[in-house]
């Protein structure tokens, strides 16, 4: 082996975990029956988040039954501005993994949402992550949510929702999440429910839940 070689895999070996975390991609396209103004109440009642259907992700464990893999038990929100053309809010976000009870593994985050709603027609949602404020399990959090009144892809009444995630998480702190969730559910039943904590299983498998669940609610 060259030196230069020894001295890449060296580079790469001693790099942070979270430097391969995954990143994960969520697109979703639909007509809902719902109209603009509907869809945009029911974006920013992000209080409401956590008592939605999919705040709680479950799989269903050969010798356990169903179990809820991660709860969403906190969505707590702070506006800094609430109009009927514009909302602007800080948006606490806190996720239970299944069979935890450390808080300190919790994944959490806060996210910055902001929606311009430009007419009874049309608006626009996004959401970042705060990334100098305290967050655990997620490195990045991007999402953007267009909705359309009568849009000629949709029948009559229908509004358009057109959705976009993007998130990545740190591996490092999703290991020991994992670690949390199975350490005490045996050497059969903890692989089992290990492998729905794989980073892009995990996450992905969470926010298409939740979101198809958000919409169908409207």
């Amino acid at each position: 082996m060259n030196a230069a070689k020894f001295f890449l895999l060296l580079a790469i070996a001693t790099l942070p975990l979270n430097a391969f975390a995954v990143t994960v991609t969520v697109d979703d396209s639909r007509c809902v029956d719902a109209t603009v103004s509907r869809a945009h109440e029911f974006i920013t009642n992000y209080e409401n988040y956590s008592k939605l259907p999919g705040a709680r992700y479950e799989k269903y464990v050969p010798g356990r039954g169903t179990m809820p893999m991660l709860t969403m038990v906190k969505s707590q929100a702070r506006f800094t501005a609430q109009t009927a053309a514009q909302t602007d809010a800080f948006v606490w976000v806190v996720l239970q993994p299944t069979n935890v009870k450390d808080s300190s593994v919790y994944p959490r985050f806060l996210i910055h949402c902001v929606s311009s709603f430009d007419s009874a027609k049309h608006f626009n949602h996004t959401c970042n992550l705060a990334q100098d404020k305290q967050h655990y399990g997620l490195a990045n959090f991007v999402s953007s949510l267009q909705v359309t009144g009568n849009s000629p892809d949709c029948d009559a009444n229908q509004s358009r929702l057109i959705y976009r995630l993007v998130l990545e998480s740190n591996s490092e702190e999703v290991t020991q999440v994992k670690k949390a969730a199975t350490s005490l559910l045996g050497p059969i039943i903890g692989p089992i429910v290990g492998f729905f904590f794989n980073e892009e299983t995990f996450f992905r498998s969470y926010y298409v839940n939740f979101y198809d669940s958000w919409a169908k609610a409207l």
